[in-house]
């Protein structure tokens, strides 16, 4: 028989308070945290049959992560954008009361009471819930939040019901703020090292000089023109293209394990390593590249019917042994990737204009590829600043 999370007898909203503040709370996630919470206030007799919340995150696409809970449909996670403040669902719904500061919103929606002001309102009652209830959340330190409350139960919560629940919302608001912070620090990290960055750092590994030396396949992008586009367009305008760009190349570079670690004006730094470097890495690196050269071509016929100028890129794939980790000052660190070739594929990638190719790969990175059913095609032994004997350059077919 399965305890109970509640002794009997005792005080629900204190009990609960002590749960969400207990350790064993603590290291739950957000949607772990909301089952518990639920188990816990539906052993304490609430009638709850429908409970919703979300916390805001700090990151350029997600707004905030929600997760609604619902008696026959269980439990639903997911993630809101940032244009979910401008769409219907939220302009006409009481979430939006408890941004603009109102600390609870209420709505009976059975007998002569009920209020349907609200097209969610409309949607539980077709469903059978007698009673709605929103509180706010106020973050001190995030944007304020919500949590939601339905019922089914004929007459609806008791008045004690929501006092009770009161009681219990001033620390699940400091808990669920904890659980904001922490996944604001994990999205700033994600979107400004990179996922695998990110995670190195989060399980400490951001100390100076800290890292390892692997093999690895290197991506080294750059825009064609940038400077003329920056000596002729508004900021902005240059800026639109640049993303643009960025986001055309992040996809593919992104779908094949790849992980982007630097934007450098209008170039790309990534890095492919996964099966220490191998033959994996180099076939997924090449994919990615042309894909994003792909992408780049369809681009620009949309550009083109805007009558806008084509953008051009070019792509030096490269491999070897790079120091995968931190680097930089006191009190400003780059979690990056250091070596010879690294600053090969730059000056490969610079070959590129003057051979008239979009894409240049190395023999290094050519010989992981000979099972590789990927036609490439030697553009001859080039001399590169820095390197003692020339090296042999190889292109692909891009239409």
């Amino acid at each position: 028989m399965t305890p109970p999370l509640l002794d009997p007898g005792t005080d629900w909203p204190l009990a609960i308070s002590t749960w969400l503040t207990s350790s064993a709370s603590r290291g739950l996630d957000l949607s772990a945290l909301v089952e518990g919470l639920v188990a816990r206030l539906d052993e304490a007799g609430l009638p709850l049959d429908r409970l919703a919340l979300s916390v805001p995150t700090k990151h350029p696409e997600l707004y905030v992560r929600a997760v609604n809970w619902h008696r026959e449909r269980g439990l639903e996670a997911r993630t809101r954008g940032h244009d979910i403040r401008d769409s219907p669902v939220y302009l006409e719904s009481p979430i939006r009361l408890i941004h603009r500061g109102a600390d609870r919103v209420r709505r009976r929606l059975e007998g002569p009471e009920a209020s349907f002001d609200f097209p969610v309102c409309r949607d539980l009652a077709a469903e059978g819930f007698t009673d709605y209830a929103v509180f706010a959340l106020p973050f001190c330190h995030q944007p304020r939040s919500f949590v939601s409350l339905a019922t089914r139960r004929s007459g609806g919560f008791s008045d004690a019901e929501l006092l009770g629940f009161e009681r219990v919302r001033d620390v699940l608001t400091l808990r669920l703020e904890l659980q904001a912070a922490t996944l604001a620090a994990e999205s700033l990290l994600e979107v400004y090292l990179g996922r695998n960055a990110a995670r190195r750092v989060a399980e400490g590994a951001f100390m100076r000089g800290s890292g390892e030396v692997l093999p690895a396949a290197i991506f080294f992008c750059d825009m064609r023109g940038f400077t003329s586009l920056s000596d002729t367009r508004r900021p902005e305008e240059v800026v639109r293209v640049l993303d643009g760009v960025f986001d055309r190349v992040a996809a593919p570079v992104h779908a094949h394990g790849g992980e982007i670690l630097k934007f450098i004006g209008d170039a790309v730094l990534a890095v492919f390593t996964q099966e220490d470097g191998g033959p994996a890495a180099c076939a997924a690196a090449l994919t990615a590249a042309r894909e994003a050269l792909d992408a780049v071509d369809r681009w620009n016929l949309e550009r083109a019917e805007r009558g806008e100028d084509p953008i051009g890129l070019g792509i030096a794939l490269h491999r070897g042994d790079v120091f995968y980790g931190n680097v930089g000052a006191q009190g400003r660190l780059d979690f990056t990737v250091i070596g010879a070739v690294v600053n090969e594929a730059s000056r490969v990638e610079a070959l590129c204009k003057a051979l008239g190719v979009s894409l240049l790969v190395t023999e290094a990175l050519r010989a992981q590829l000979r099972a590789v059913d990927t036609p490439l095609v030697s553009v001859g032994r080039h001399a590169l600043r820095g390197v003692a004997e020339p090296v042999e350059l190889f292109t692909a077919a891009h239409p």
